[in-house]
């Protein structure tokens, strides 16, 4: 297929790599000083300038910011190609379902490994579980972060993607669902240690990432997801909020209107930026039905030969058989399409693991009867 993808980020030049083994790559953004052989590279805003040079596409991948993915995916639908996209913007995406219809294509968004593989997993065991005799889905939770192996005060975290996207998950007010009632709390609330196999303790704490999921699984009486760090972390974190440092409300300075949350956001590039440190990307799902608990464990590394950090990999890769669904004719539904509406199937779930698999990504499932 001829691919575009709109973003050369930390993961979306990971996508495109990858997917140039098989297939013809465009890549295009407004920085590519970060190219690999094999890759047309187009400098590109995708907020302002013509469409029309990605009219030859097959299938586009949308990896930019979440404060700019809303509009680019709209404009982006508006060309009649088939999407997947992974800038998990705050907007509800739902609000381009009838835009997508009326250009007839399909648009997989929230399609990383959090939200996306998550919501894959809870998928296939509710259809599962619903397919047998008294037994249906209890609970759900996932638990998941990126970090870095060396623990270097004070802030024992480098950013995978975007800082400003980290930041804005400690800014957006929290959904989850607790004996079946749908209810909400401030970020960075909930407390509570998770032991990860060969990592340790780690902290995790309440995030907006279940998404699409309190739709898609109205009859799911709990569902929470909790973003991972070391211990001591979200302390200095409360810290910039309560001090007002994470305020988007501008101020005066020397004549000036600045938020605090883009001070912040700019002086922490530097501090967070990840370089070429060994990292990890830790998932832990738990599903819980009447009958059984299952858990799936992901817990990936930076490829030290090809220098691609563990959420690139597992952020990136899970979109890029999303991609390959399509290439199989595997994903024929038009509209907003959720992770979750693309893996009731048992094999499209087994292509997606092997595509995984094949890029030594490896989830272990764990099952206790209960």
């Amino acid at each position: 297929m001829n691919i575009s993808v709109i973003g050369n980020g930390l993961v979306g030049s990971v996508i495109a790599k990858d997917l140039s083994r098989l297939h013809n790559v465009k890549c295009f953004d407004i920085n590519i000083e970060n190219q690999y052989e094999g890759i047309l590279y187009t400098k590109f805003d995708i907020t302002k300038d013509n469409l029309d040079i990605l009219s030859d596409s097959d299938i586009i991948v949308l990896s930019v910011p979440g404060s700019i993915g809303f509009e680019s995916l709209k404009r982006l639908i508006s060309l009649g190609k088939n999407i997947v996209d992974i800038s998990f913007f705050p907007e509800r995406a739902s609000n381009l379902n009838a835009l997508a219809l009326k250009n007839n294509v399909s648009v997989v968004v929230d399609c990383g490994v959090a939200p996306g593989l998550c919501n894959m997993f809870l998928a296939y065991e509710n259809a599962v579980a619903n397919e047998s005799q008294n037994n249906r889905v209890l609970e759900y939770k996932c638990y998941v972060g990126g970090l870095p192996y060396e623990r270097k005060l004070p802030w024992q975290y480098k950013a995978p993607f975007s800082p400003t996207d980290v930041l804005e998950e400690y800014t957006r007010t929290v959904y989850f669902r607790e004996n079946g009632i749908d209810k909400e709390t401030a970020p960075m609330s909930g407390i509570e240690n998770v032991e990860i196999d060969s990592i340790g303790t780690l902290e995790a704490f309440f995030t907006d990432g279940l998404r699409s999921l309190m739709d898609s699984f109205p009859d799911i009486p709990n569902l929470a997801e909790k973003t991972l760090r070391y211990p001591g972390y979200i302390d200095k974190i409360l810290f910039l909020k309560q001090a007002g440092f994470l305020s988007a409300e501008k101020i005066s300075i020397n004549n000036q209107l600045i938020s605090p949350f883009e001070i912040t956001s700019k002086l922490l590039i530097d501090e967070w930026k990840l370089k070429d440190e060994m990292e990890f990307t830790a998932m832990k799902v738990e599903i819980t039905t009447e009958k059984y608990k299952k858990t799936y464990n992901l817990l990936d590394s930076r490829d030290i030969e090809t220098g691609f950090s563990s959420m690139a990999r597992t952020t990136g890769f899970t979109a890029n058989a999303a991609v390959s669904l399509f290439n199989s004719g595997k994903i024929t539904q038009k509209g907003i399409i959720f992770p979750e509406d693309i893996t009731i199937s048992k094999g499209n779930l087994d292509d997606i693991m092997t595509y995984l698999s094949e890029r030594d990504i490896i989830i272990e499932e764990e099952i206790e009867n209960r």
